[in-house]
C-alpha cells in the first residue's frame, strides 16, 4: 500500500494510480495463471498416487506453521520506539524522488504495480492454498474462474481505495494520502505480522480440513 500512495502523491497521481492498479491486477492474474497451472500439472502427474493427498495436507500444515512463526518473528522484531522500521532502499529512493517533484510515468506505474503483485509472497501463498484445495475438489472451470475473480477483487481493495480517493478528491486528497503513508510506514511491521498470522491460520485450517476430508 505504501508504494501506491507514493505513486498517487506524484504529479499526475490520479492517472498513475489507475495504471498502477491495472498493473497490480495484471500481476495477480499472472500469479494465478502460473501457480494454478503448476498445481494442476502436479496433480495430474500424481493422480494415481494415494499418498499425494496426505502429502499435500502435510505440506499445507507445515507452510501454515512456518507462516505463523514468521509472523511471530516479525512481531517481536517490530520497532519499540517512535522510529519506524526502515523501508526498502528502492522504495525510499522512489519516495525521495517524488518529494523532489520528479514525475512517475504511467508506464513505470504499470510495471511497478505488476511487479509488486507478481512477486508478492502473500498473494502467491494464498493462490497456492486455493489451488491445492481446488485441485482436490475438482470444481468446474466457471467455478474456478469466479473464485479467482473474487480473490483479485479482495486482494486489490487496499490498492483500489486510495486510487479512487485520489481520482475523486484530486489535489485536495494529497494531505490525507500523506497521512495514510505516514501511518502505514509507522505501523508497517505490525501490518506485516498481522498478514503473516492471517496467512498462517488460513494454511493451517486448510491443511487440517484436507486431513479430515
Amino acid at each position: 500500500m505504501i508504494a501506491v500512495i507514493i505513486v498517487l502523491l506524484a504529479r499526475e497521481g490520479g492517472l498513475n494510480g489507475i495504471m498502477f492498479l491495472v498493473g497490480w491486477i495484471g500481476g495477480l492474474a499472472f500469479v494465478i495463471a502460473v501457480v494454478h497451472s503448476l498445481v494442476g500439472l502436479a496433480n495430474t502427474m500424481t493422480a494415481d498416487n494415494p499418498s499425494v493427498a496426505l502429502a499435500q495436507a502435510a505440506l499445507t500444515i507445515v507452510l501454515g506453521i512456518a507462516l505463523l512463526g514468521m509472523g511471530l518473528s516479525q512481531w517481536r522484531k517490530r520497532p519499540k520506539g517512535a522510529e519506524p522500521e526502515p523501508l526498502p532502499k528502492w522504495l525510499t529512493a522512489t519516495d525521495a524522488k517524488v518529494s523532489e517533484g520528479n514525475v512517475i510515468t504511467p508506464n513505470r506505474a504499470t510495471v511497478l504495480g505488476f511487479t509488486l503483485a507478481a512477486v508478492n509472497p502473500k498473494a502467491i501463498a494464498l493462490v497456492l492454498a486455493a489451488s491445492v484445495g481446488m485441485a482436490k475438489a475438482a470444481p468446474t472451470f466457471l467455478d474456478t474462474a469466479l473464485d479467482f475473480v473474487v480473490f483479485i477483487v479482495i486482494a486489490s481493495v487496499a490498492v483500489a481505495v486510495p486510487v479512487v480517493y485520489r481520482v475523486r478528491g484530486g489535489d485536495n486528497a494529497e494531505a490525507t494520502l500523506t497521512h495514510w503513508k505516514e501511518w502505514v510506514i509507522q505501523h508497517r511491521a505490525e501490518v506485516m505480522a498481522g498478514a503473516l498470522f492471517l496467512l498462517g491460520i488460513i494454511f493451517l485450517a486448510k491443511g487440517l480440513a484436507m486431513l479430515i476430508a
